[in-house]
């Protein structure tokens, strides 16, 4: 993935598909100063910067995202 496409992907679960093949349920939040990290279900060794992985990536499919108000708190669930 490109740094312009891992800026436009919001906060949530996800359906990765990897370049090697197959796919993983997972995580992506952001740190305090605003880069990514991203953590699979079905890893043991927690997160992980998404930097650090965006080249084995072929895409993401949005699952379950939040949307948030002025103050922080989230209001809604997306279920895509």
């Amino acid at each position: 993935m490109r740094t312009r496409e891992v800026s436009k992907l919001k906060c949530g679960l996800y359906k990765i598909y990897w370049r090697s093949g197959g796919f993983s349920i997972s995580a992506m939040g952001g740190y305090s100063n605003g880069d990514r990290w991203i953590t699979s279900t079905n890893w043991i060794n927690g997160s992980v910067p998404f930097d650090k992985i965006k080249r084995q990536i072929l895409k993401m499919e949005l699952l379950i995202s939040r949307e948030y108000d002025s103050a922080g708190y989230y209001t809604k669930i997306h279920i895509n």
